[in-house]
C-alpha cells in the first residue's frame, strides 16, 4: 500500500517514533516552544497533531514550533518545492554551444 501522505506528515509520525514519544508527548513538547499568541488547549493541539500525522491538514502557523521540536529548521522539515525551471534558467543566460551540442533532455 502506498502512503500518500506528504513528507511532512510521515516526518512527524518518524521523528516522533525515535523519540519514543506518544502523540501526547511529542504535543506537550511542542507546547513549550510555542509563542504566547499560539497556545492553545492540549486537547486541540493534540487533535490537531493527529490531523497533521494524518497529512489531513497543514500545520501552517506551526511549522517552526514543530521543527523546532524535532531539533531542526523550518525549512528542513518543511522544504517548499521549487517552481523555478532551473533548465530553462540556465538555458537563458547561458551563450548557445559553438559546437552544436545540445543539452540532454
Amino acid at each position: 500500500m502506498v502512503d500518500e501522505r506528504p513528507d511532512w506528515a510521515r516526518r512527524m509520525v518518524e521523528e516522533r517514533a525515535a523519540r519514543d514519544w506518544s502523540q501526547t508527548d511529542a504535543v506537550r513538547a511542542l507546547m513549550v516552544r510555542l509563542p504566547d499568541d499560539q497556545v492553545v488547549s492540549e486537547q486541540d493541539l493534540l487533535r490537531q497533531w493527529k490531523r497533521w500525522e494524518a497529512g489531513d491538514a497543514q500545520p501552517v502557523k506551526y511549522r517552526s514550533a514543530i521543527a523546532q521540536t524535532f531539533g531542526t529548521t523550518t525549512g528542513a522539515f518543511f522544504p517548499e518545492r521549487s517552481r523555478r525551471d532551473g533548465r530553462a534558467e540556465i538555458l537563458q543566460v547561458s551563450p548557445p554551444d559553438p559546437f552544436g551540442c545540445a543539452l540532454p533532455a
